[in-house]
């Protein structure tokens, strides 16, 4: 809560006095070499690169009760340049706060304005034509956000008779 935010903030400007008198006591040094080229691997047909995988938000630990802000900032931190799936995933991560946590009414301000940015994202996609992927979109407006999901399910109707 607010006291560990101030006692995180001491310890940051402690931190930072520390490094300002240690960089300024130092003498300057050069920057270090550039590291030597590595020589090119002979191409192989068997040798080719793997794709990363990419943990899924759901395999993150859940947090004990009373930690709903590093929740929040876990979900918040979930959604890059912008994908619908993404945000319900950040909107799944917030629903972890439990009513009590003091950062739960934030949470569900938070997940209302992420389920506004899932139609807005939709609408987007509508109009550039893309109603599959609109109508894609729509259908992960949390129905739980009910004047939302009803305004998302009408524009579901009109955009499935824009289907080819």
């Amino acid at each position: 809560g607010l006291l560990g935010l101030l006692l995180l903030a001491i310890m940051l400007s402690s931190l930072l006095r520390t490094c300002q008198a240690t960089l300024k006591s130092s003498p300057p040094t050069p920057p270090p070499a550039p590291p030597p080229p590595v020589p090119a691997a002979p191409a192989s047909p068997q040798s080719s690169p793997r794709p990363k995988p990419t943990p899924t938000p759901l395999e993150v630990p859940i947090a004990p009760h009373g930690s709903g802000e590093l929740i929040l900032e876990d979900a918040r931190r979930q959604i890059r340049p912008i994908r619908a799936s993404e945000v319900v995933n950040a909107i799944e991560r917030a629903r972890q706060i439990p009513p009590g946590d003091p950062q739960y009414r934030e949470a569900q301000r938070q997940i209302d304005q992420w389920s506004q940015d899932i139609y807005l994202i939709a609408r987007q996609r509508a109009n550039n034509g893309d109603f599959k992927g609109a109508i894609a979109a729509a259908q992960l407006v949390p129905d739980d956000r009910k004047a939302l999901y009803q305004e998302a399910q009408k524009a579901i109707a009109q955009w499935k008779k824009r289907l080819p």
